[in-house]
């Protein structure tokens, strides 16, 4: 069995096997560059849809639940996210809550929650409500293979008890695309910080999509000559990963 692993745009990916289809941070309408309109989502039928955390790159802007609940698959969110959704009377399908460092098994997946460190952000006042705290990512057992799925981060130590519970055969990381020298910068230190902890096999670097990828070619530049283990792919909408 393979599995496939496909970036979407911003921090969406889908993970797919012989069997399972899973949704990561959903964001459809309004996302620069995505590949999926949301009628093609509803008629792939995911069978569950994870969402990291509740700020609206990662929830979708409602997204996230308007596709669990159209297709009647399970919302999987960390429990602040999932309170929310289901006060606001928003989700209908099944779901799960999750606190990090919690783990759950499903249809011979492991799926485990951590959190870590997000970064200083402005939220657009429309979607402050939506917690984003606990800034959560997975570390998700599928098929054999091991999966990390980052939306948003900072240096944390956290990734050092990833690297003692798993040999992570693709991360799925975050660089921002703004044109601040600086913030590229220590982005730039924070990714290769968290590859250097984690040693994932493969590496799919993800962000908010800008043809000329100001983040990603800063970034490969200062990696340029250094000699590090993980495959680094090359930043593009649609890149795919089979295992």
């Amino acid at each position: 069995m393979s599995l496939k692993i496909k970036w979407i745009g911003n921090a969406f990916f889908t993970l797919q096997t012989e069997n399972k289809l899973l949704f990561v941070d959903p964001w459809i309408k309004n996302n620069k560059g995505v590949l999926m309109t949301m009628d093609e989502a509803f008629a792939m039928k995911p069978d569950y849809v994870l969402v990291t955390h509740g700020h609206p790159g990662h929830y979708g802007r409602g997204d996230s639940v308007e596709i669990a609940n159209t297709v009647g698959c399970p919302y999987i969110s960390t429990t602040e996210v999932v309170k929310y959704t289901l006060g606001k009377g928003l989700l209908k399908a099944p779901y799960i809550g999750m606190a990090p460092g919690s783990k759950i098994y499903l249809d011979g997946m492991e799926i485990e929650l951590y959190s870590a460190k997000h970064p200083p952000i402005e939220i657009d006042p429309v979607w402050r409500e939506v917690p984003g705290e606990p800034n959560g990512f997975y570390v998700i057992g599928i098929d054999g293979k091991v999966v990390m799925q980052v939306g948003d981060t900072e240096q944390d130590a956290v990734y050092e008890k990833v690297a003692q519970n798993h040999h992570v055969d693709v991360a799925m990381l975050p660089i921002k695309g703004g044109s601040d020298a600086l913030k590229r910068d220590s982005e730039i230190i924070t990714l290769l910080s968290i590859i250097d902890v984690v040693k994932p096999d493969k590496v799919l670097i993800h962000n908010r999509w800008k043809p000329e990828r100001p983040a990603y070619e800063a970034f490969a530049k200062g990696i340029a000559g250094l000699a590090l283990k993980s495959e680094i792919y090359p930043q593009m909408i649609g890149t795919e990963v089979l295992l």
